[in-house]
């Protein structure tokens, strides 16, 4: 049993090589804002299609995992209040583009 607790806590070559670079993203990110706030642009790009698409495909899937929570806890308790909650959120997730 000793043996295993020893096995367990080694670490491996390639956990200790990857846990080098663990500050890499931080660095990269300092080093991006830096330069964009250099190049000093002001210019915008919206996609109008990106924009909707996103939008549709994002609020729809907020929707579902709340319609199916409500729906879990409809067939658990039975309250009609959760039934209406999951019924609004259904409506609410494809048809949330359309007020744009």
């Amino acid at each position: 049993m000793n043996r295993n607790v020893q096995s367990c806590s080694a670490k491996s070559p390639n956990s200790i090589r990857w846990s080098g670079l663990a500050w890499l993203p931080l660095v990269l990110l300092v080093l991006l804002m830096g330069f964009f706030r250099a190049i000093d642009s002001r210019t915008q790009y919206e996609s109008e299609i990106l924009l909707t698409s996103f939008n549709f495909i994002f609020s729809t899937i907020a929707s579902m995992m709340i319609t199916v929570l409500a729906a879990r806890s409809y067939l658990l308790n039975g309250s009609p209040g959760l039934l209406m909650l999951g019924c609004g959120a259904i409506i609410w997730g494809p048809g949330d583009w359309r007020g744009q």
